[in-house]
């Protein structure tokens, strides 16, 4: 018991009620998902999409606070004026979108099996697609246009 006290003594612990999105992802889950076994690609898209989309709109909000209505907000803004870059503004596609909800989803799951959250709100959200749901229509050329290639 005495052990399990001592980083709350230390400050070294932080009580879950304080600790903030941006809290939560900068000090505990990147650097576990980075020491992981995932791929550098996996690694690379997850820190991405948490810096550039999930922390500059709801890094500062409390954990234990994060509702559903946040997350479908978020999704919102992400749709309408989600792009990182300032020369080419807009909203994100959906495919992007579905991008950011799997990782959130998964950020809120550990979140859930550190026994920082009760529930995952990511878990009552409905407007966002998942992969799944988001299907792109092959685009092929026809037999003019490939003719027409290579005779370029």
């Amino acid at each position: 018991m005495r052990a399990e006290l001592t980083p709350i003594d230390e400050g070294r612990q932080v009580n879950p009620a304080d600790m903030t999105v941006r809290g939560y992802i900068e000090d505990e889950w990147l650097p576990t998902m980075r020491s992981g076994k995932r791929k550098a690609t996996t690694k690379a898209l997850c820190e991405m999409v948490l810096t550039c989309y999930v922390l500059p709109r709801i890094g500062d909000k409390k954990m234990q606070k994060l509702t559903d209505r946040d997350l479908s907000r978020l999704y919102a803004d992400l749709r309408q004026s989600g792009r990182a870059s300032k020369h080419n503004p807009g909203g994100l596609g959906e495919h992007s979108v579905a991008n950011v909800r799997a990782v959130l989803h998964r950020v809120l799951r550990d979140a859930v099996r550190s026994h920082l959250l009760n529930r995952s709100p990511a878990d009552d959200v409905s407007d966002v697609p998942s992969h799944e749901a988001v299907t792109r229509e092959m685009v092929t050329w026809t037999a003019e246009e490939a003719r027409t290639f290579l005779e370029s």
